[in-house]
């Protein structure tokens, strides 16, 4: 297992000073990012001290897979301009969370919602292939999304779009708020493609990067991970104060667990 930083490009060298591994990037921020300024980050990807192999962010708020704003050109459109992109970047894998664009609209079924989720899954996983890249459904905590709270609920997505695309991330912080047990992962097999970690606050208002004796102990969910033998790498997804210190005390925290 390799240790990530959910970071901005800028921040490429400090992370490899830290000691990570690589870096996960905003991936609709590379969408939308102006041509010219996409052609000058483009040119440096050889020159870059770590690579940049995941992202997170997948969706814009205005590219909507539920609710009655719906548009497969709009859809289609982003996903082909921001697949060609991460892959010319060297992503592998892109992690859908969105929770603001995938949220089900109020007044909208459900029912329907899940259909339109598998419905737009479907297309993402055309250019996921087309592209040579996984994409992992990230669980999300209810508070900041209505739908796929949990590692098994998007497995059991997963096997219902049924492509070896479409895979399914565990996010610690967000399994903690809804007290999901580690053997889910477990349970989510092969299909586990990615984890994110971090030491969430006390009253689950938020998150911090992991640090040496702050009270969580990470062995656990690694040793999950160890035991399962997950071949899958491990971001830091948190706030922090002074990255570069929060961002060695994460390094130091888990790297050496890994």
């Amino acid at each position: 297992m390799k240790l990530g930083l959910c970071t901005n490009f800028e921040n490429l060298d400090l992370a490899a000073r830290m000691g990570f591994d690589f870096i996960e990037c905003a991936f609709s921020k590379l969408a939308d990012m102006p041509e010219e300024e996409y052609q000058q980050l483009l040119a440096k990807k050889d020159s870059f001290p770590i690579p940049v192999t995941r992202a997170n962010l997948f969706l814009p708020g205005d590219v909507k897979p539920v609710g009655p704003d719906t548009c497969e050109r709009v859809q289609r459109e982003y996903l082909d301009r921001a697949f060609s992109r991460g892959h010319a970047m060297g992503i592998e894998l892109v992690v859908f969370g969105s929770g603001g664009a995938r949220s089900v609209p109020e007044g909208w079924s459900y029912a329907r919602a899940w259909r339109q989720l598998c419905d737009f899954l479907e297309i993402v996983a055309e250019y996921a292939q087309k592209y040579q890249m996984k994409v992992a459904l990230e669980p999300l905590r209810s508070s900041e999304c209505n739908m796929l709270n949990y590692v098994s609920e998007a497995t059991a997505l997963s096997g219902i779009v049924n492509h070896p695309c479409i895979t399914v991330l565990g996010d610690t912080f967000h399994m903690e708020c809804g007290s999901e047990p580690w053997d889910h992962l477990t349970r989510a097999g092969e299909k586990l493609s990615h984890m994110h970690i971090s030491h969430g606050l006390p009253d689950r208002s938020g998150r911090i990067f992991p640090a040496p004796d702050d009270g969580d102990d990470y062995s656990v969910v690694i040793g999950v991970l160890k035991e399962m033998n997950y071949p899958g790498d491990i971001s830091v997804e948190a706030s922090f104060t002074d990255l570069e210190k929060d961002g060695r005390a994460a390094v130091a925290a888990i790297k050496p667990l890994l």
